[in-house]
């Protein structure tokens, strides 16, 4: 019976965990998507000089959450993120507009990629 208990609540243990890291990783990644999402706005609006501040904001919350995704997540997928801020920082520091969307959308993609990734669902087990 003892076994039963132990193997009942790891059981709990693990889905409850599973359950709250797919959380963390959707909140987070909104954040991240938000700031996304605000300068591509700016950008479209030929607004560089916020657009370069929310840029750098958009690394500030990926420096504040990379610790615990590289827990989770893939550790290519991490460089993916790395490289896609890296880019889009760039082209928005050169003020190249149709670059840095572009950039933008990819990073975005990313994100949702990893989250889409970390879900259970029968195409992740298979």
């Amino acid at each position: 019976m003892k076994q039963w208990i132990i193997l009942i609540l790891s059981f709990v243990i693990v889905i409850a965990s599973g359950l709250w890291e797919i959380k963390y990783l959707e909140d987070t990644s909104r954040y991240a998507l938000t700031d996304i999402n605000y300068s591509r706005n700016l950008i479209q609006n030929s607004n560089f000089d916020m657009a370069k501040e929310q840029v750098n904001d958009i690394s500030n919350t990926w420096d504040n959450i990379k610790t615990v995704w590289s827990i989770f997540v893939d550790h290519e997928e991490i460089g993916s993120i790395e490289e896609g801020i890296t880019t889009y920082k760039s082209y928005v520091e050169l003020e190249a507009s149709d670059e840095a969307i572009a950039a933008a959308n990819e990073l975005e993609r990313i994100f949702k990629h990893v989250v889409d990734k970390q879900k259970l669902h029968v195409g992740n087990i298979i």
